[in-house]
């Protein structure tokens, strides 16, 4: 990902590139569908098939953020959030429950293709003759851009799916947090819902015992929870091995702690950031065994 504060000289010209492109793409479109130039319906006048382009537009994007901000959303604790974006903590709790992800999947699935064709349909320019259209355009022209949807394509990939999902993938909260997302999330679970397909649990189930693939149920066993809440311990038999710090933990600032016999009973690297003396390096402890 591009950041824009930390842009490359390179990456202006790209950046000016893809917006001239974007322009271009934009201006050609919209054109054609007013001037009735599309393979779209023509009972429908022009500037009505606009509005609804543009709606198109806006529900692909909803569809396409709603996926990359639920996934990015179990990155995020839930009690962050949970009082200053209350309409993202409910749409990501009621997203987790049972098999609510999948059935999401398999909704919003169909909306997307539903809607590429859709649009697909809205934005196939038809030209019959070089002076027929904005400019000039020659038979390549024309018949690679213009009657393949490639040109219209630049349009709908950057502003519906490509945009929303960079807004979602760096924020998440905030992107679930507009009201249209939870109409969004039920359409697709209304659409799963319909039946339409359901066959696909069917097939996913026999591939997945085709190949020998088992359910993995390391997400229930909660021992990402415990690694918070609880002192971690390794039990070897009846022995107990305390726990031994890393430069990447984030325990208690207690200082080292030694028992009777002067043996480490936890041992902290000298990374640690809760240290205020760093230990020399070229003094190693052993972690024993207590008896």
């Amino acid at each position: 990902m591009v950041n824009i504060n930390e842009a490359k000289c390179l990456d202006y010209p790209r950046f000016i590139m893809s917006a001239l492109l974007l322009i271009f793409s934009s201006v050609c479109t919209c054109y054609a569908i007013i001037e009735q130039k599309t393979s779209f319906w023509h009972v429908m006048p022009g500037w009505a098939a606009l509005l609804l382009f543009i709606a198109v537009l806006f529900w692909l994007g909803v569809m396409e953020g709603l996926q990359v901000a639920l996934v990015e959303l179990k990155r995020q604790d839930p009690e962050t959030y949970k009082h200053s974006h209350p309409h993202a903590y409910k749409l990501g709790q009621m997203a987790a429950k049972r098999d609510n992800v999948e059935r999401f999947l398999m909704g919003r699935q169909m909306f997307v293709v539903f809607i590429v064709f859709f649009a697909a349909k809205l934005t196939t320019i038809h030209s019959e003759s070089e002076d027929d259209f904005l400019f000039p355009v020659p038979d390549w022209f024309r018949s690679i851009f213009l009657e393949t949807g490639i040109l219209a394509c630049v349009l709908v990939v950057i502003l519906a799916q490509l945009m929303p999902q960079i807004v979602a993938a760096k924020h998440p909260v905030a992107f679930l947090e507009f009201w249209i997302m939870k109409p969004g999330y039920y359409a697709c679970i209304f659409l799963e819902s319909t039946g339409i397909t359901h066959i696909t649990w069917v097939i996913s189930h026999c591939l997945a015992k085709m190949f020998g693939m088992h359910e993995d149920d390391h997400k229930n066993s909660g021992l990402y929870e415990k690694c918070l809440n609880e002192e971690m311990s390794i039990k070897i038999g009846s022995k107990k091995l305390f726990r031994q710090e890393t430069e990447d933990s984030a325990f208690s600032d207690e200082p080292i702690l030694k028992d009777k016999k002067g043996r480490l009973i936890r041992q902290d690297t000298a990374e640690s950031e809760f240290l205020e003396q760093p230990i020399d390096k070229s003094k190693y402890s052993k972690l024993y065994l207590p008896n």
